[in-house]
C-alpha cells in the first residue's frame, strides 16, 4: 500500500491478511487449531456425533490450515528468497 491508499502491486489483499500474516503468532495458532480440528473431527466420526459437531470440528481445522498458510504465504512476500549458498 502506498500513501495514497492503494496497492500498486496490483494484488488482492487486505488489512486483515496485512495484520494476521506479520506475526508467529498466527502461524502457531493456525498449526494448534488444525491439529486440533482435525482431531476433533476425528473423534466425532468415530463415536458417532452428529453432523453440527462434525462439520464444527472440521471448520476449526480448515481455519487453522488457512492461518498457517496465510501466515506462510504473508512470510513469502516479505522475505524474498536469495539463491542458495554453493558448497565448495
Amino acid at each position: 500500500m502506498n500513501r495514497r491508499g492503494e496497492n500498486p502491486s496490483g494484488r488482492g489483499g487486505g488489512q486483515l491478511f496485512d495484520l494476521l500474516s506479520r506475526t508467529h503468532r498466527t502461524l502457531i495458532l493456525g498449526v494448534l487449531a488444525s491439529v486440533g480440528g482435525i482431531g476433533g473431527f476425528i473423534t466425532a466420526v468415530t463415536q458417532g456425533a452428529g453432523i453440527v459437531e462434525i462439520l464444527g470440528a472440521l471448520a476449526v481445522g480448515v481455519m487453522g490450515l488457512l492461518l498457517a498458510t496465510g501466515y506462510i504465504v504473508g512470510y513469502a512476500r516479505r522475505n524474498p528468497g536469495r539463491e542458495p549458498r554453493r558448497s565448495r
